[in-house]
């Protein structure tokens, strides 16, 4: 029996979010994603939680999000 290694791929994301206070910020990054493993919304929650520890909001709302492979 093969087992056969799935290979990450990095991805870059842009988000918008706006708190609640009116505040608004918008970043990007750098995500691995192996296909077949990772989803599209477990790709969104990561970011989405990364941003809303880095920046400190309670709460926000997104207004903008894009992930695709970083690779031209």
């Amino acid at each position: 029996m093969s087992t056969v290694q799935q290979q990450e791929i990095q991805h870059h994301w842009i988000m918008s979010l706006q708190s609640g206070d009116g505040r608004m910020t918008t970043d990007d990054g750098s995500i691995g994603v192996v296909p077949g493993v990772h989803t599209h919304q477990q790709t969104f929650k990561t970011v989405y939680d990364r941003l809303m520890n880095k920046y400190g909001f309670p709460a926000a709302i997104v207004v903008f999000f894009s992930v695709s492979p970083d690779q031209l």
